[in-house]
C-alpha cells in the first residue's frame, strides 16, 4: 500500500508538472497568435490581449486537468501556474537589460509595436542596410509577447519574462518525464530537471531580451515532447506541441529552419521506435502538420510570407534579392572614405531635454520656447505631432501652442510626450543621420519613417537627399 501510494502521488505530481508547463506554452502561443491575429483586423497590439491569452491557458489548465487529475490537484496546478507566472514578471521586471541587441533594435521593435505598428498592414520595409532591416525581415514572436506584457505593467522590463517562462516549462517537462518513466527519487527529479534550465545558453539570457536561450529552450522541449510521444501521446501533450512548434517558428530569424530540421529528425525518431505501432502517430502527425501551417502562415505572416511574396526568399536578407547588397553593407560598413569629403552645412535640429517622465508629469521644468514631440496621442494631438511651449500660468498649468491656439498640456499623459529644445547640426555628404518622426519626402513620393537609418547624399535648396531609410 506504501508503494502504491508513492506511485500515485508521482503521478500526480508529474501530470501537475505537464499542465503547468503546456499552459505556459499555450500563453505564450496563444498571446502572439491573437497579437498577430488582431493586426489581420487592424488592431494594435494591447494589454487586453494578455487577459485573452491568460484565460485560454487557464481553460487548458481546467479542463484538460480534469481528465487526468481530481479538482483538488487542478486547481492546485492552476495556482502554481499563476504564482509562477506572476513571479517570472516580476524578476524580469526588476532587474534591467544591459546588452547590446537587447537595448538596441529588440527594444526598438517592442516599442514600434507599442507605438501602434502593424507588420501585416505596414511592413516597414526599408531599401538597403540600416537598424531596421532586422526588425522588418526577422521573426516578430518574441516581441509580439513582449509588447502587451509591457504594455499592461507600464515596465518595459517585463517583456522578456518570456525567457524565464520557456526555462520553466523545461523544468517542468523534465520533472514529470523523470517521474512518468524512471525510478529516479522526486529530490533527484527536482535536481537533474534543474540541470537543462542552466545550459549556459538559456540562463545567461534569462534576464536580457536576447532569444537564443528562448530558442534553445523550445528546441530542449520539443525533444523532451518527443520522448513522451515513443509512448502513445494524450490530448495534453498534443496540445503542448502544437504551441511549442508555433513558438519556435516566430522566436528567431532562423528558428522555422532549425524547428523544421528537428521536427523532421524527430519524426525520423519515432518512426523507427513506433514502426510496429504507426498508427498511433497519426494524431501527432496531424498535429505537427497544422501547427506547422499556423506558426508559418498566421503568426510568422511578416516575416515569412512577406518575406517570400517581397524578396523571393522567407530568409531575406541571408537569401532572395538584394541579399547580397546587404551582407556587403554588413561587411564593409556604410560609412566609406567618403565621409570625409564634402563641406559642412548647418541646419535646425532638436535636442532632448532629458526630462524624466517624474519632471514631466509636475511641469515645473518646462519653458516657454521648448518643443513637445508627441510619441503617442493625447487630447488635442496626434502620435508624431509638435508644440511650442507657451509658458504657465498662475495655477501651475502648461500651455503649448495647437492647432485652434493656446492650449493645455496634460500632464498626466506625460509618458506620451517628449520635451526638446531647438538646435543646430552640421551635416556634409557622407554622414549618417536618422530620422526622429513620421514624414514624407520633399516631393511628397516616399515615405519617412521614425527610427529609419539614412546616409547624407546632398544638399540642393535646403534639402536633404538620404539614401537609404526609404519605402515606396
Amino acid at each position: 500500500m506504501p508503494g502504491t501510494d508513492r506511485l500515485s502521488r508521482r503521478r500526480v505530481y508529474a501530470s501537475i508538472a505537464i499542465l503547468v508547463g503546456t499552459a505556459f506554452l499555450v500563453l505564450y502561443a496563444g498571446l502572439i497568435f491573437i497579437v498577430e491575429t488582431g493586426f489581420f483586423l487592424e488592431i494594435e497590439a494591447d494589454s487586453w490581449q494578455v487577459f485573452a491569452a491568460l484565460s485560454i491557458a487557464c481553460a487548458v489548465v481546467l479542463f484538460l486537468g480534469k481528465q487526468v487529475l481530481g479538482w483538488r490537484e487542478t486547481i492546485a496546478a492552476l495556482l502554481i501556474f499563476l504564482v509562477l507566472l506572476g513571479f517570472s514578471v516580476a524578476i524580469a521586471g526588476y532587474f534591467i537589460d544591459i546588452s547590446w541587441d537587447g537595448r538596441n533594435y529588440h527594444a526598438l521593435a517592442v516599442r514600434l509595436l507599442r507605438d501602434g505598428w502593424n507588420p501585416v498592414s505596414d511592413p516597414y520595409h526599408q531599401s538597403g542596410w540600416n537598424t531596421l532591416t532586422w526588425i522588418d525581415h526577422f521573426a516578430k514572436g518574441a516581441w509580439y509577447f513582449s509588447a502587451p506584457i509591457i504594455d499592461l505593467t507600464g515596465n518595459p522590463e517585463t517583456g522578456k519574462a518570456s525567457n524565464l517562462l520557456l526555462a520553466i516549462v523545461v523544468f517542468c517537462l523534465v520533472f514529470a518525464y523523470l517521474l512518468s518513466y524512471t525510478r529516479v527519487s522526486l529530490p533527484a527529479s527536482i535536481l537533474i530537471s534543474l540541470l537543462p534550465v542552466l545550459n549556459p545558453v538559456i540562463s545567461t539570457q534569462l534576464l536580457t531580451r536576447y532569444v537564443d536561450g528562448q530558442v534553445a529552450a523550445i528546441f530542449t522541449i520539443l525533444l523532451l515532447l518527443g520522448l513522451f510521444a515513443v509512448h502513445r501521446p494524450d490530448t495534453l501533450q498534443l496540445v503542448a506541441w502544437f504551441a511549442a512548434i508555433v513558438v519556435g517558428i516566430n522566436i528567431k530569424f532562423t528558428s522555422a529552419a532549425y524547428t523544421a530540421g528537428l521536427l523532421v529528425l524527430i519524426g525520423a525518431g519515432l518512426f523507427w521506435l513506433k514502426r510496429k505501432d504507426l498508427r498511433s502517430l497519426i494524431p501527432l502527425a496531424i498535429t505537427v502538420f497544422f501547427s506547422s501551417l499556423v506558426g508559418l502562415l498566421l503568426v510568422g505572416y511578416n516575416p515569412y510570407v512577406r518575406n517570400t511574396l517581397s524578396f523571393g526568399h522567407p530568409l531575406y536578407p541571408v537569401y532572395g534579392s538584394q541579399a547580397a547588397e546587404i551582407r556587403e553593407n554588413i561587411i564593409l560598413g556604410a560609412n566609406g572614405p567618403e565621409v570625409l569629403r564634402g563641406k559642412d552645412r548647418t541646419f535646425q535640429s532638436l535636442r532632448t531635454v532629458g526630462l524624466s517622465e517624474a519632471e514631466r508629469r509636475a511641469g515645473n521644468k518646462l519653458k516657454r520656447g521648448q518643443i513637445i514631440a508627441f510619441s503617442r496621442p493625447t487630447r488635442g494631438f496626434r502620435s508624431g505631432e509638435r508644440a511650442k511651449v507657451l509658458g504657465r500660468d498662475r495655477l501651475g498649468n502648461t500651455w503649448v501652442k495647437g492647432k485652434l491656439g493656446p492650449t493645455l498640456l496634460n500632464l498626466r499623459h506625460a509618458d506620451r510626450f517628449d520635451v526638446f529644445e531647438a538646435s543646430t547640426v552640421s551635416l556634409a555628404r557622407g554622414d549618417r543621420i536618422r530620422f526622429t518622426r513620421n514624414g514624407r519626402t520633399a516631393d511628397g513620393r516616399r515615405v519617412l519613417r521614425n527610427g529609419a537609418d539614412g546616409r547624407l547624399l546632398h544638399e540642393q535648396d535646403g534639402c536633404l537627399g538620404a539614401a537609404p531609410g526609404f519605402r515606396s
